[in-house]
């Protein structure tokens, strides 16, 4: 059976990576082979600037510039990307390096061009970017930079550090513009936290998350009539979570 491994609108079009290709769709439904991956399995993160469509496997960092798709040199992908103030900005696999690319071009890269999140010694996970601001997940904390420009690029925020990592680098997700994630704490305790680290999840919902291997949990968010919705997916767990973020209310659809 096919994997439908990520989904992305770029200038009106669908944009799908099913098993190693890339796919664009058109109004109509009618699909276009644009280019093939270096892999053919797991989940894709997809971002885009004015005029190109960046994807990270985990392993390669890909840009679709026009019809063409080209795998980015000098860049030691990781599972998530973001983009902020023209730039796409990736966490370095295995790694508490985050690097970023030129302005406004993907496809140029410095392997200067990268800070580490060093505020404790974990892992970075994910990455989300959001009013100009990148959050930084590791395995058991994250931080919070800036976007400044010039020749610093970003900085540390000094007095926001948030006492819980990431479970699952597919799970942090944007809701209504609001940074969501199955979360961990050291001392392995797995929750749903939003924005600066509060807790949404209730003690009914962390209970379905014990026992299990996190680590290949993905979420997705949309919006419906003004409420924005976070669905999560746990391996092992039967149905999707999914929270309301507009009444702050839980339920479970088994479809």
């Amino acid at each position: 059976m096919a994997q439908v491994r990520g989904l992305y609108t770029f200038n009106g079009m669908l944009y799908v990576v099913r098993d190693d290709a890339l796919l664009r769709i058109d109004a109509a439904g009618v699909a276009t082979t644009i280019g093939t991956l270096n892999s053919a399995a797991g989940a894709v993160d997809m971002a885009q600037n004015l005029t190109q469509l960046v994807l990270t496997d985990g392993d390669f960092l890909y840009v679709l510039d026009g019809s063409t798709l080209s795998t980015v040199t000098d860049w030691t992908a990781g599972a998530r990307i973001a983009f902020v103030d023209q730039r796409i900005v990736g966490i370095h696999r295995a790694s508490q390096r985050f690097q970023w690319t030129a302005l406004g071009d993907a496809r140029v890269t410095s392997a200067l061009d990268f800070y580490s999140a060093e505020g404790s010694p974990d892992l970075l996970v994910a990455i989300l970017a959001a009013q100009r601001e990148l959050l930084l997940l590791g395995e058991d904390s994250a931080e919070v930079w800036y976007s400044v420009g010039g020749t610093a690029v970003f900085e540390r925020a000094q007095s926001e550090y948030i006492q819980y990592g990431c479970a699952a680098a597919h799970s942090a997700q944007l809701v209504g513009g609001i940074p969501m994630w199955l979360a961990r704490d050291r001392r392995g305790q797995a929750l749903v936290l939003a924005g600066r680290g509060q807790r949404v999840s209730t003690r009914a919902i962390e209970e379905r998350f014990e026992g299990r291997d996190l680590d290949q949990a993905r979420a997705y968010s949309y919006s419906d009539g003004g409420q924005h919705f976070y669905c999560l997916n746990v391996p092992g767990v039967e149905t999707t979570l999914c929270f309301d973020r507009t009444f702050s209310q839980w339920h479970e659809r088994a479809e």
